[in-house]
Order: C-alpha cells, then sequence, then structure tokens
C-alpha cells in the first residue's frame, strides 16, 4: 500500500564485529562501499573483542525455517544504539517517528564466505538495504568454536516516518531468507489514543462533517463521500483507498495527517474516478496508522438508461410557501420570490419536496460558499437552491437554477 505525498530520504549504515575468544588479535579494516550516489552507503568494521561482554539483551527470536546452509542467526534484536562491537543497545522493536533505528544480528561462528544482505521494508516499499561480505571480514582469521559474528545496521532518515505497522528488516545470506524482522513506529507520548468513531457513504458532506443524503448506492456519474469521526492523536494518519471491482485505484488515494491531539474531530474522502464509476460492486478501505479500521461496500447503477427530466413538468409541480412573492433574480437563475419562512425551515420544506421526487442532495462545491445553498440531482440534472438573504420585510429571499449536467 502506498500513502500519497510520503518521501523518505535515507541512509543505511552497516558495521560487523567479530568477537574472538583468544588466538592472534585481529587487525581493524575498513571497506567503505559507494555503488551510486543513490546507493545506501556500507561501512565494515572489524574490531578486537570487549574486555567485559555486555549482559544478555532480549532479541527478536528468529524465524522457524531452516537456516541457509553455512550460516545460523542466533539473535537478531532491535536496539535504540550499538556499541562498537555491534552489539544492541537499550533493545526494543518500538521507535519513534524522528528516531534511529538500530538492529543487531548475532551470527553464529565465524563464517568465512558469503554475502550478509538486510533489506529495510515498510510495507512492500523498499527503504534501503545494505550487505556485507563476510570473505572480506574474515580474512586471514581462523574459524573458532564459540566464536560469534555481530553485524549492526543504523537506519537513518531526514524526514519523520509515519506511524504504525508495516515495517520490517529481511535478513538474506547469498540471496537465500534467513528472516523476516517486524519493528513499529509508535506515537509519541503526549498523542492520546486514536480511534475511528463512525464512518458512513454518502452522497455529500457538510461543513460540520456530518454525512448529507447516506446510502450505498449511486450513480456512475456520482462523487461517492466516506464521512466519519474520530479520536485523532498527534501524528497520526488515516487514508483512504478506493477499489473498483476489487482492483485498487491509486488515482484515488488520499491521506489525512495530524499535527495535534483532536477528539471526536470530523474528517470526509471523496472519489469519482476519471469517466465515472463502472455499474457493479466497489468499496472504499480505511486505514489508520496503516492498519484497517473498516471496509465500506457500494454499488454503482448506470445512470446513462434514465430519460431526461421533463423541465416543464418539474416547474409546474413545483411547490411554493402560501406567502411566496415572485421577485426578480439574475441572468441564469429560472425562479425567486420572497417569504417568511426562516432559511433552516425553507431548506427542510424543498429537501422533503425533493427527496421524495428521487432528486439526490450533493456535497457543495469551493464556488459556492459565499451564500447559503443546496445542491440536488436527478436524471442527468441538477437544481440549485440559493439564499439571498433578507428584504427590507424581514423576508428571506430565496433564488432558484435548474440545469443540464
Amino acid at each position: 500500500m502506498k500513502r500519497k505525498g510520503t518521501i523518505l530520504l535515507l541512509v543505511l549504515i552497516l558495521a560487523t564485529v567479530l568477537a574472538a575468544c583468544g588466538g592472534e588479535e585481529p587487525t581493524p579494516v575498513v571497506v567503505v562501499v559507494t555503488p551510486g550516489p543513490t546507493q545506501p552507503v556500507v561501512t565494515m568494521v572489524v574490531t578486537p573483542p570487549p574486555a567485559n561482554p555486555p549482559a544478555a539483551t532480549e532479541a527478536v527470536a528468529p524465524p522457524t525455517p531452516p537456516p541457509a546452509a553455512g550460516i545460523e542467526i542466533l539473535e537478531a534484536t532491535f536496539a535504540h544504539g550499538l556499541t562498537d562491537q555491534m552489539e544492541p543497545v537499550n533493545p526494543g522493536s518500538d521507535f519513534q517517528a524522528d528516531e534511529t533505528v538500530y538492529l543487531s544480528l548475532k551470527i553464529k561462528g565465524r563464517p568465512k564466505e558469503g554475502t550478509v544482505t538486510a533489506r529495510f521494508y515498510w510495507n512492500e516499499d523498499l527503504i534501503a538495504e545494505a550487505g556485507v561480505d563476510l570473505a572480506d571480514a574474515n580474512s586471514g582469521l581462523l574459524f573458532s568454536i564459540g566464536e560469534d559474528t555481530f553485524v549492526g545496521y543504523t537506519l537513518t532518515h531526514e524526514n519523520p516516518f509515519p506511524l504504525g505497522e508495516g515495517y520490517r528488516a529481511e535478513v538474506f545470506y547469498n540471496n537465500q531468507p534467513l528472516g523476516t524482522y517486524a519493528f513499529r513506529i509508535a506515537p509519541p507520548p503526549e498523542a492520546i489514543p486514536s480511534q475511528i468513531k463512525s464512518a458512513t457513504l454518502a452522497r455529500g458532506a457538510d461543513d460540520n462533517y456530518n454525512p448529507i443524503d447516506p446510502t450505498t448506492t449511486f450513480a456512475s456519474d456520482e462523487t461517492v463521500y466516506l464521512v466519519g469521526r474520530g479520536d485523532l492523536g498527534v501524528d497520526t494518519w488515516i487514508q483512504a483507498d478506493w477499489y473498483i471491482g476489487g482492483q485498487l485505484d491509486e488515482n484515488g488515494t488520499r491521506s489525512i495527517t495530524v499535527d495535534d491531539n483532536y477528539t471526536d474531530v470530523g474528517f470526509s474522502f471523496s472519489y469519482l474516478p476519471e469517466g465515472g464509476w463502472p455499474p457493479g460492486e466497489h468499496f472504499v478501505v480505511l486505514t489508520m496508522n496503516g492498519v484497517e479500521v473498516g471496509r465500506y461496500p457500494f454499488t454503482i447503477v448506470s445512470s446513462g438508461g434514465a430519460a431526461p427530466l421533463d423541465e416543464t413538468a418539474f416547474w409546474d409541480a413545483f411547490p411554493e410557501p402560501e406567502d411566496a412573492e415572485i421577485v426578480p433574480v439574475v441572468e441564469g437563475f429560472d425562479l425567486g420570490f420572497a417569504t417568511a419562512m426562516p432559511e433552516p425551515q425553507l431548506f427542510d420544506w424543498y429537501a422533503a419536496w425533493l427527496r421524495d421526487q428521487g432528486w439526490q442532495q450533493q456535497a457543495p462545491t469551493e464556488a459556492m460558499q459565499s451564500r447559503p445553498h443546496q445542491v440536488w440531482r436527478k436524471d442527468g440534472a441538477e437544481f440549485f437552491i440559493e439564499i439571498q438573504g433578507v428584504d427590507d420585510q424581514g423576508r428571506t429571499v430565496v433564488w432558484f437554477q435548474l440545469t443540464d449536467v
């Protein structure tokens, strides 16, 4: 899964250390590999063992599949630092978004050949990778029972990592998998617990993120809205992915990241594919910090077979308040009147009639924010209601417009 608008600039530094138990002290060696400007920098160091080895640390258990021939990982430990001998300091697999990630591998014995490669991923996206040729590290050194090899990885990044699961390191020996080790980017200490309280499919959302005309059936030319509310802690991100006939349409993927703590906050996502929705069954998936929290199916029915709206019949049946007094309108509008009925009651009165006639309310557009209004659609026609204000008698002045879309 991809998250739009996220760019990770990363540097991966690798080092390997042999912890010897006797014998001639190895000579320090530094090998720097720079395959290209966009590749991670790899540093390999061979140093003497520590005089007093540190106490045992909590390790991530390697997976159960049999190891590749000739090499075995004894421990794989994420940590918040590494010693000079590449052993873990302050082990733990939870990291803050801007924190450096450290991984220590303890390899059994002192293998003399082969390449150990670590690849870091976020979901299916490769973050960085680096490999070390063990022949370079062990050249001239004798294998000794009880001596082990430590490999340390330092993953740094200029931009904060997104919160959540889906992070892992895959380790290979000569391209044979040795194990997969997961880590997590945790919320900051000041973040409140995040939760989605509600999410509804609808034909629109008002200014307070309340759903307009909730439904699971839409026409092929309608924008589909997912409207919800929740508690969102600082750095939390939510994302909507739209699936057409079971296939992800990446053009519709949108995400929202909050920079503060918000309780009972509203949100909405919307999408209309270029060329419209194909008839059939589709769905949208809502994720929070990379974890799916809801899947919402909807049905698209073809809008091409409906007969055009009969405008004469519409205006003949159009209701008006008993005290309505016709007023002039500007070019483009079809009707206007003044009435003692206040704005909320007037909108509710027409909404009830329009829904009864099969009209569907739409979300307001950005170009129509100057005055209170409603937008309705049916059979390729759009009906627009706009409150102009009040006249000198304190009556509500409203204009109406019927157009083809």
